[in-house]
C-alpha cells in the first residue's frame, strides 16, 4: 500500500495534469491544498480513497473530476469551500463510494437529498455542521440498504422524519441531534431492526414514551433523546426484555413524570442512566440497578423525588459519577459502598444529621457538593483523607466548630488541576459551583482547571487556620457568614490564583495584610461586615476595581476607596490648596527626577543623531559648518554693530 500526503499547500493553478499520472495510490490525502478552479484528478481511477480537506474548491469541472474517480470508497471533503452548490449527482457514478464525508462544509444544501439514492453503495454519510435548512426530503432513502451511519448534527433540519427511512435496514448509528425535528420519531424507525445508537437531543420532538414500536430493537446499545418535548410516564414492565443490551440511556431535560421503575435493576449492562430535569416522583428504587450492576453514572438531578437516599445506594459499587441534586430527598448520609466515586452531587435537599467518617474512604473523590441542607456537626476530621478533592461546597448548612487545615486537601490543589479532566467519563457533564458571588457552570476542559472551596453560611468559628493560604492552586474561597475571629493570615498572599475570595460576615479584626495586592487574578474580593482596623491594601494591580462594597461596615478601617483617610489632618475628599500643595509636595521629587532624566535622554539622542548624521554625509557635514560660521560672523558683527559700538561711544562722551 503507497500513501501520499501534500498538506497545507496552496495551489492557484488549473494545471493539475501532473496527478493524473499517479500510480496506484491508497489513500490519497491532499489535506489543506488550495484548488480554486477545479480538482484535475481525471486519470487516478485506481485511487481508493482520497482526502481533500479545507480546501477552496470550483465547481465547474467538481463534477466531470469526481465521476472519473470510479474505484473511490472513501471520499473526505470536510471544512471546504464549494464554489457553486454540491449535490448528490455530483457522486453519482460512484459505484463503489462507502463513505462520503462532508462535515463543516458550505453550499450543501436540501437538493443534495434529492438524488440521495444514487449512492446505492454507501455505507457512511456525514453532514454534520454543513447549516443545511428545510425539510429533510422523502428522497429515495429506501435505495439506501446498506447504509450503517448517519450523521445529521448541528444543521437548521425542520418537520418530521421522512417516512422512506424505515426502509435503511442496515442502519445501525442514527445521529439527528441539534436539529429542529419534530412528530413521533417511533414509527419512522421501527423497522430499523439493526439500530445500536441513535441521538435526537436538543430537538422538538413532542410524543408520549412509547416503546412498543422498539419490540425488536434488541441490539440498541445507546439512546439519547434528551433536551425535547417527551411527554408521559416513563416506560412500562418490559423495558429490560426490549433493550437487553443498552448501556446508555439519556432522557434528561423532558417532561417525564411518574415513578421510577424497578424494572432498571434487571438492565446489567447499563452504565449511564441520565433522567434528570423532568417531573419525575416517588422514591428511587432501592435496588436501582440490581446486584451486578455496571452503573458508573447516575444522574436524577432537579426532579420531585422524595424519601431517603441511603442505604437506597448502597448496591451501587461500580459507580463513579452521582448526582441527586434539585430534589426533596431526606435521611442522613451513612454509607458508600462504592470507593471509586469521583463526583458527588446531593445538595439542594432535605438531608440532615452529620457526615459520616466513611466519607474519608472517598480517596478519588474529586467533586463533592453538599449544598443547602440541614447537615450539621464539625467537620475537623472529616476531609482529612480527600487528597484528591478539587471542589468542595458544603454551605448553607448548619456545620459548626473549627476549621481544619486542609493539610492534605492542599497537596491536590497545589499539584494538579487536571484530575477532573483526565479521569471523568462524561466529559460533557457540568458541575454547578458558587464564584464571583455568582452560580456558575463549569463543564468540559475547563472543569480540569478549578477548584473552589465554599464554606459559607454555616456556624463555624475560631481561628482561619494560616494552611489555608498554602491552597495555592485554588480559584475560589468563600469563607462567609460564619463566625470566624482572629487576623486574616498573611498567609493568604500565596493565594496566587485566586479569582474569587470572600470573608465577607465575620467577626475577623486586625488589618488586612497588605500584601495582599499580590493577588493579580482576583475579580472578587470582601472583608465587609467585620471588626477590621487600620489601612486598605494599596490601590494597585487588581485591588483598583474594588470599591468601598468590598470593605463596608468596618468602623476602624480607613483609607481609600472608603470616605474615611487614615490622616487624621486630612478631611475626607479635601479639595483644600494645603491638601493638593501636599499632594504635590509629597511626588514632586519623583515628578522632577522623570523630567530631567526625559529631558536629558532627549537632547543626548538628539546630538548622536545629527553627529552621525554629519560622519555619514560630507555633503550636510559642509553645510552643517558653513551655516555655523555664518550663525557665528553675523552674531559677531551684530554683537559688534550694536552693543560695543554704542559702548565705546558712550565711554567717548
Amino acid at each position: 500500500m503507497y500513501c501520499l500526503h501534500i498538506g497545507h499547500f496552496w495551489n492557484n493553478s488549473s494545471d493539475t495534469k501532473t496527478l493524473s499520472n499517479l500510480p496506484y495510490v491508497v489513500p490519497f490525502d491532499l489535506d489543506h491544498v488550495y484548488f480554486l478552479p477545479t480538482i484535475g484528478l481525471q486519470s487516478t481511477s485506481t485511487l481508493d480513497v482520497l482526502a481533500l480537506d479545507g480546501n477552496v474548491i470550483d465547481g465547474s469541472k467538481r463534477r466531470e473530476s469526481l465521476q472519473t474517480l470510479s474505484s473511490i470508497k472513501m471520499l473526505s471533503m470536510r471544512e471546504n469551500i464549494f464554489k457553486g452548490a454540491i449535490i448528490a449527482q455530483d457522486f453519482r457514478n460512484l459505484r463503489n463510494l462507502e463513505r462520503l464525508i462532508l462535515d463543516r462544509s458550505s453550499n450543501l444544501e436540501n437538493e443534495f437529498f434529492q438524488s440521495i439514492g444514487d449512492l446505492s453503495s454507501l455505507k457512511i454519510l456525514s453532514l454534520s455542521q454543513c447549516d443545511i435548512n428545510g425539510k429533510l426530503p422523502e428522497a429515495d432513502w429506501f435505495k439506501l440498504e446498506k447504509l450503517e451511519e448517519l450523521n445529521l448534527i448541528y444543521n437548521k433540519f425542520e418537520g418530521s422524519l421522512p417516512s422512506s427511512f424505515v426502509n435503511m435496514t442496515s442502519l445501525r448509528i442514527l445521529e439527528l441531534s441539534y436539529n429542529h425535528f419534530i412528530g413521533n420519531f417511533a414509527s419512522n424507525l421501527a423497522s430499523l431492526t439493526s439500530l445500536e445508537y441513535f441521538g435526537f437531543n436538543e430537538s422538538q420532538f413532542e410524543v408520549p414514551i412509547s416503546f412498543t414500536p422498539f419490540s425488536n430493537h434488541s441490539n440498541l446499545k445507546r439512546i439519547d433523546v434528551s433536551d425535547n418535548m417527551i411527554t408521559g410516564q416513563i416506560f412500562g414492565s418490559n423495558i429490560s426484555s426490549i433493550f437487553p443490551n443498552l448501556q446508555f440511556l439519556n432522557m434528561s431535560m423532558n417532561g417525564i413524570r411518574g415513578s421510577i421503575p424497578r424494572e432498571f435493576s434487571q438492565m446489567h449492562l447499563l452504565d449511564t442512566l441520565d433522567l434528570s430535569d423532568n417531573s419525575l416522583s416517588g422514591e428511587i428504587p432501592k435496588n436501582i440497578s440490581g446486584d451486578k450492576s455496571e452503573l458508573k453514572f447516575l444522574k436524577l438531578s432537579n426532579n420531585k423525588l422524595h424519601g431517603p437516599v441511603f442505604p437506597t445506594l448502597s448496591t451501587l459499587k461500580n459507580l463513579e459519577e452521582l448526582y441527586l441534586d434539585g430534589n426533596s430527598l431526606s435521611g442522613s448520609i451513612n454509607s458508600f459502598s462504592s470507593t471509586s466515586l469521583l463526583a458527588l452531587d446531593i445538595s439542594n435537599n432535605h438531608l440532615v444529621g452529620k457526615l459520616p467518617s466513611v466519607i474519608g474512604n472517598l480517596s478519588n473523590l474529586v467533586v463533592l457538593l453538599l449544598s443547602n441542607n440541614h447537615l450539621g456537626g464539625s467537620i475537623s476530621t472529616t476531609f482529612v483523607e480527600l487528597k484528591a478533592l478539587a471542589y468542595l461546597d458544603i454551605s448553607r448548612n448548619d456545620f459548626t466548630g473549627l476549621l481544619p487545615s486542609f493539610a492534605s486537601v492542599m497537596r491536590f490543589i497545589h499539584m494538579s488541576n487536571n484530575r477532573w479532566g483526565n479521569s471523568f467519563p462524561t466529559a460533557k457533564e457540568k458541575v454547578n459551583f458558587t464564584t464571583k458571588k455568582t452560580s456558575y457552570t463549569y463543564k468540559g476542559d475547563i472543569l480540569g482547571y478549578m477548584s473552589g472551596i465554599d464554606l459559607s453560611n454555616n456556624k463555624l468559628n475560631g481561628n482561619i487556620p494560616s494552611e489555608v493560604g498554602n491552597l495555592t492552586g485554588i480559584r475560589a474561597l468563600n469563607l462567609s457568614y460564619n463566625d470566624f475571629i482572629g487576623q486574616i493570615p498573611s498567609s493568604f498572599s500565596n493565594l496566587v490564583q485566586t479569582e474569587s475570595l470572600d470573608l465577607s460576615f465575620n467577626k475577623l479584626s486586625g488589618q488586612i495584610p497588605l500584601q495582599l495586592n499580590r493577588l493579580s487574578f482576583l475579580a472578587v474580593f470582601s472583608v465587609a461586615h467585620n471588626n477590621l482596623s487600620g489601612e486598605t491594601p494599596e490601590r494597585k494591580g487588581q485591588f483598583l476595581t474594588f470599591d468601598e462594597s468590598s470593605y463596608e461596615d468596618n468602623p476602624f478601617l480607613c483609607g481609600p476607596p472608603l470616605p474615611k483617610s487614615c490622616n487624621p489632618y486630612v478631611q475626607p475628599h479635601d479639595n483644600s490648596p494645603n491638601n493638593s500643595y501636599t499632594d504635590e509636595d509629597n511626588c514632586s521629587f519623583v515628578d522632577m527626577f522623570v523630567f530631567w532624566t526625559s529631558f536629558g535622554v532627549s537632547c543626548t539622542s538628539v546630538l548622536l543623531v545629527i553627529a552621525a548624521t554629519l560622519y555619514i554625509n560630507p555633503y550636510w557635514r559642509r553645510r552643517w559648518f558653513y551655516n555655523i560660521e555664518w550663525v557665528c560672523t553675523n552674531c559677531y558683527y551684530f554683537i559688534e554693530d550694536n552693543i560695543l559700538l554704542k559702548f565705546s561711544n558712550y565711554r567717548s562722551t
